[in-house]
């Protein structure tokens, strides 16, 4: 099992890409169909906020990276060399602890932010 984060947050894209992946995810179900579609995904989890977006799946290979990242430039409508000065990958037990920061709003613009966790609940 493979599980890869692609994500941008407050510290590496600017707020209007942020937003337009947010309104991207307006319709969570649609958006998890979209990307569960992707044919190496096998799982995925959307966790969009107003200072993070990121994608967390499970897959069948590290094939699945460039295919998420070609889903997040159609989104987006951003050139693929853009969209890699502002993206993170983390893959496995890295994107655990990724996530367990994210939830312990340690990866937050405001510590101990009650929200964010939430937020990755419901996510």
């Amino acid at each position: 099992m493979n599980l890869i984060l692609i994500g941008m947050s407050h510290k590496t894209a600017p707020l209007e890409l942020r937003e337009k992946l947010a309104l991207c995810c307006a319709e969570p179900a649609a958006t998890l169909e979209r990307i569960k579609s992707i044919p190496s995904v096998e799982e995925a989890l959307c966790l969009s906020t107003c200072n993070r977006f990121e994608l967390i799946a499970r897959t069948d290979g590290e094939h699945a990276v460039p295919q998420i990242k070609n889903f997040l430039v159609s989104q987006v409508n951003i050139a693929p060399e853009e969209l890699e000065k502002i993206i993170y990958v983390h893959r496995n037990e890295d994107a655990v602890k990724h996530i367990f920061r994210v939830a312990a709003s340690l990866d937050s613009m405001v510590m101990v932010e009650p929200h964010i966790l939430g937020q990755v609940k419901a996510a």
